[in-house]
């Protein structure tokens, strides 16, 4: 029997089994806050989905709902007998009676297939970009090399005096006039197609527990690179969310994150947005994620233009 999972009851006892981490929920404090409780949904007690809504607004069809779907799991020892399944089966028919436009997720390999069973297209594909010569992915020895060199001819060309390196963790920042001059750099390094995020969405993502936000500041200029690491236990050593005015800005900015951490593992999650950034680096088959939507035609063409963009909660 499918049924949704109030707060108020306890938490599936195998979510930190099935994702191999300890403490699992309390790396993600919007998805699993008491307002979206009614975006849980179980199955047995051997099935689970989250979600979390999100909200656009684009110039072409106005007012867009969004979803997104995750924390799919499966009680060790039940998988491949459907209950995943039957789990985003009544997430999806809540979405639909509660007039949620596009329902969209991330997904790898084999696990892709699961949700084209449900009606899920691939229309964007991100890459996770090893930076270190210990991390596994494939290239990530190649990557390693290749950002060293790049930070050390823009160290030669002068990049190090004209530019300062930051580092803070958002915690620290509550909303002081720094984290507004971060949110403001944020906006301001957007591709103009890209999503944009709100204050306040900026302000539920500096308080994601653990997170830290990197930047380098230009004389004169102020912010021109910025990123964050860490966006739950998942992604604890994930630089994500990378602007930068420009590539070099945005290589420097890496290299310094990788001097910084020489004994982390650290990945680059990368999105079309990079494009120019990602052809400095080895991007294999094996480390694209799929970003996949289950929505009307036109909004799915919105994803397919562009001109909505997952990473923020507003767009063109």
């Amino acid at each position: 029997m499918v049924s949704s999972l109030p707060l108020a009851e306890d938490p599936p006892d195998f979510l930190d089994a099935a994702f191999g981490i300890v403490g699992y929920i309390d790396g993600f404090p919007n998805v699993f806050a008491k307002s979206n409780a009614h975006w849980r949904f179980g199955v047995d007690g051997l099935a689970y989905c989250a979600a979390y809504p999100v909200a656009w607004n684009t110039a072409q069809v106005g007012f867009v709902r969004g979803l997104c779907l995750g924390s799919v799991a499966t009680r060790p020892g039940y998988e491949g007998l459907g209950h995943a399944s039957c789990a985003i089966k009544a997430a999806l028919h809540a979405a639909d009676e509660r007039g949620i436009d596009a329902v969209f997720l991330f997904a790898q390999g084999a696990k892709a297939r699961l949700y084209e069973k449900a009606g899920f297209r691939k229309i964007g594909c991100d890459a996770f970009l090893y930076l270190h010569s210990d991390a596994q992915g494939v290239g990530s020895r190649a990557n390693a090399r290749a950002l060293r060199s790049q930070h050390a001819n823009l160290t030669a060309k002068g990049f190090g005096k004209s530019r300062t390196f930051f580092e803070s963790e958002t915690r620290l920042l509550g909303e002081d006039l720094l984290a507004k001059r971060l949110w403001c750099a944020s906006v301001r390094l957007a591709e103009p197609s890209m999503s944009l995020l709100g204050w306040g969405e900026f302000r539920t993502l500096l308080a994601i527990p653990d997170m830290r936000v990197r930047w380098v500041e230009k004389r004169e200029e102020g912010i021109v690179a910025l990123c964050f690491l860490g966006k739950g236990p998942d992604f604890d050593n994930v630089l994500h969310g990378l602007s930068a005015v420009s590539v070099s800005d945005a290589l420097f900015l890496l290299g310094e994150s990788v001097l910084k951490d020489s004994d982390t593992t650290a990945t680059l999650l990368l999105d079309g947005s990079e494009a120019a950034l990602g052809k400095a680096f080895v991007v294999a088959r094996g480390d694209d994620v799929q970003l996949m939507v289950r929505a009307r035609a036109e909004i799915e063409a919105l994803f397919r233009s562009k001109n909505v963009r997952i990473r923020g909660l507003h767009s063109s």
